[in-house]
């Protein structure tokens, strides 16, 4: 797939909900989630299932994770339909690469996300998900 560019607004408070949107999903959903500190990088391995699909990934978080980070995650999923897009065999290699633009556009707020230019509030979107953090 061709790259794609995203901008998120995000604040401490904004961080911290979005981090925890993920560990519930991956209490729920993964058996396991191996984090470890190797070196300057932090290693992260998981086995998610997700409906009839077992996901199993490993990822190379690096970078001063202040200015900037690259997140490199290599997964192989097994089981389930065919998923258009995606390899036949499963195996998928993603490579993301963040950093610091500065704060926040006056146009926007914590939470602000703009993909494929549409513009969205993950907090907002929070609030109308059932038993979600808040």
């Amino acid at each position: 797939m061709p790259p794609t560019a995203s901008e998120h607004c995000i604040d401490a408070e904004t961080d911290k909900l979005m981090n925890s949107m993920g560990d519930n999903m991956r209490q729920d959903m993964c058996s396991k989630r191996d984090v470890q500190k190797v070196g300057s990088t932090i290693v992260v391995d998981s086995i998610c299932k997700i409906g009839p699909m077992t996901i199993t990934s490993h990822g190379v978080v690096s970078g001063d994770f202040n200015s900037a980070y690259t997140v490199k995650i290599s997964s192989k999923r097994e089981g389930g339909p065919a998923l258009p897009g995606m390899p036949a065999d499963g195996t998928t290699t993603t490579t993301l690469d963040a950093k610091w633009m500065g704060a926040c556009k006056a146009d926007q707020k914590p939470g602000d996300m703009i993909m494929a230019g549409r513009k969205f509030n993950i907090r907002e979107m929070q609030k109308a998900i059932p038993g979600a953090p808040k």
